[in-house]
C-alpha cells in the first residue's frame, strides 16, 4: 500500500520529469539508516515513474561502511565535509575515498564543498568565510579522490554573515563573497573537457607529506592535478612517466623541481590546480 506521502510524490515525479531544468531527484539528506526502507521505497518509485533521471544522496559519514548501506537506494552518492573552520580541509579527501569504496565503482560519485560560513550556523562562530584558496583547494581534492561532480553548499547562505539569519542579509556581501565562488566556478568549468575525455594515467610517488594527486592525458600533454588540503606547506614526488617532460618550471601555485627522473612538487598552504607535462621530442 502506497501512502499519501509517497503518492504525493509520485505525482511530483511525473509533473516535473520532463522539465529541462531538472538534474536528479534529491531524495536523502543524511538520513540515518533506520530510514532505509522508506528511501528504498522512494527510489522505486523513482525508477517506475522516471527512467531518464537519477537519484541522489548526500551522507556526513567518513567511513566506507556505513555509505554502503544505501547502495542499493540511489544512483549517485555524495559526502558533504564542509572541513572550512578545521585545522586542515583533509575531511575532503577522506570522505570522497569512503563516497569510492563504498559505491564500488558502480555509482555515480558527486561531492558537495563549502562555500559557506559555519557561522551562519552556529551563535558563537566568528564568521569566517571559505577564502578563493579553501574553495579551489576542496574541488581538487574532490576531483583527486575520485569525484565526477559537484554541488557547492550553498548559494542562500552567501547572503549571509553570522547568526542569526534574519540579522545579517545582504546583497552587498553576496557580491562580495560571490567574486570568490564565481572565480573559482570558472576555473573548475575549464577542466571539465579533460576530466570527462582525459585517460586516466598512474603515477609512481616516491615520497609525499600529505598532498593529493591524480594525472590524466590530453590532448598531447599529461594534466596532473595536485591539492595540499594542509595550512602548512606540503611536497609530493612522483617518477616521471617515460615519454614526458617538464613543459615549465613554475606554474601558477606549484613549484616543480627534476632531479633526474624525479619530480618533487611545492604546494603552498592550502595551495592546488594543475601542473602540466609535454611529450618528449
Amino acid at each position: 500500500k502506497i501512502d499519501q506521502p509517497r503518492k504525493t510524490a509520485v505525482e511530483y515525479i511525473n509533473k516535473l520529469k520532463n522539465k529541462p531544468a531538472l538534474l536528479s531527484w534529491y531524495t536523502v539528506d543524511e538520513l540515518l539508516p533506520e530510514w532505509l526502507p522508506k528511501i528504498k521505497d522512494m527510489y522505486n518509485d523513482i525508477d517506475e515513474n522516471d527512467k531518464n533521471h537519477p537519484a541522489f544522496q548526500v551522507h556526513y559519514y567518513d567511513g566506507a561502511r556505513m555509505l554502503e548501506k544505501y547502495y542499493y537506494t540511489t544512483d549517485i552518492m555524495a559526502t558533504d565535509p564542509y572541513p572550512v573552520g578545521r585545522p586542515d580541509l583533509n575531511l575532503t579527501t577522506i570522505r570522497t575515498n569512503a563516497t569510492v569504496n563504498g559505491m564500488h565503482g558502480s555509482k555515480g560519485i558527486w561531492s558537495v564543498p563549502q562555500i559557506m560560513d559555519w557561522a551562519v550556523y552556529q551563535k558563537d562562530r566568528k564568521p569566517k568565510p571559505p577564502t578563493l584558496d579553501e574553495m579551489r583547494n576542496q574541488a581538487y581534492q574532490a576531483i583527486i579522490s575520485g569525484a565526477k561532480g559537484m554541488i557547492f553548499y550553498s548559494y542562500y547562505d552567501l547572503f549571509h554573515e553570522k547568526w542569526p539569519r534574519n540579522e545579517s542579509f545582504s546583497i552587498e556581501y553576496f557580491n562580495e563573497r560571490w567574486k570568490g565562488v564565481s572565480s573559482m566556478s570558472k576555473e573548475i568549468s575549464a577542466l571539465i573537457p579533460m576530466l570527462l575525455a582525459g585517460k586516466v594515467k598512474p603515477l609512481t610517488v616516491s615520497a609525499n607529506d600529505g598532498a593529493v594527486i591524480s594525472a590524466k592525458e590530453h590532448n598531447g600533454e599529461l594534466v596532473i592535478l595536485l591539492a595540499n588540503p594542509y595550512y602548512t606547506v606540503k611536497s609530493i614526488s612522483i617518477n616521471i612517466p617515460a615519454g614526458w617532460q617538464i613543459a615549465s618550471k613554475d606554474q601558477d601555485q606549484i613549484t616543480a623541481v627534476q632531479t633526474g627522473n624525479q619530480l618533487k612538487f611545492t604546494l603552498p598552504s592550502i595551495g592546488s590546480g594543475i601542473y602540466k607535462l609535454t611529450k618528449k621530442l
